[in-house]
């Protein structure tokens, strides 16, 4: 049975913040057609839910051993969590787009998450492509009393990602350009990749290698 990253108490520091991965555009869309309810849903649950904004239009998980997440169980935003165990977790999960660049497919998310005691941002990527393989990256940004925070993890794991969907669905996906293609040579390269960067007020910059940690 699987680690259960809602069951974990643990509040390691994960040595803070991290690298910029290039200018990644995530603003893309999957257009998804649909006309039919979930199968353990009646309409009226499913028109809740598409009401309410809960309805998203694809889903996924990885389950470590270095990042659990779960994006849009049951295909709705309720309950999705990003987890590093004893060193990160989100406190809020947006709804996730879905899109493919060449042949890998691409999930992003985003949200408010906290890394030991700093509260910041995060954005999730679950990537799958048939011949680079499986891998998820992590990035988390904060302002703090010591400056500008930014740290980086790119992990190669198994990831799954789904449509939201019926047979009778019609996904559209939309390329992207640009610099997707630099992840790609990084996953490449490297089995897992993790940095931190801090500017500091005074316009230092300073960098450190995290990936032992991974």
């Amino acid at each position: 049975m699987g680690y259960d990253p809602r069951n974990s108490g643990d509040n390691k520091t994960l040595d803070f913040l991290k690298d910029l991965l290039g200018n990644i555009n995530i603003n893309q869309t999957v257009s998804v057609n649909c006309g039919s309810s979930d199968g353990h849903k009646d309409k009226k649950d499913k028109k809740d839910d598409d009401d309410k904004g809960k309805k998203c239009e694809c889903k996924g998980f990885t389950n470590g051993p270095t990042i659990f997440a779960e994006i849009c169980p049951d295909c709705t935003i309720k309950e999705s969590f990003v987890v590093i165990p004893g060193q990160f977790n989100s406190l809020t999960v947006n709804k996730p787009e879905c899109f493919q660049v060449d042949n890998t497919e691409y999930l992003t998310t985003s949200g408010k998450g906290i890394l030991d005691t700093i509260i910041g941002a995060y954005t999730l990527i679950l990537a799958d492509n048939p011949v680079i393989g499986e891998f998820v990256v992590l990035t988390f940004f904060a302002v703090t009393d010591v400056g500008f925070v930014l740290i980086v993890i790119l992990v190669e794991q198994d990831v799954d990602i789904e449509d939201c969907k019926n047979e009778k669905c019609k996904k559209s996906h939309k390329t992207l350009p640009g610099n997707l293609a630099g992840l790609q040579n990084l996953a490449k390269n490297s089995k897992s990749f993790a940095k931190k960067i801090t500017l500091r007020p005074d316009g230092i910059l300073e960098e450190e290698d995290l990936s032992n940690l991974f």
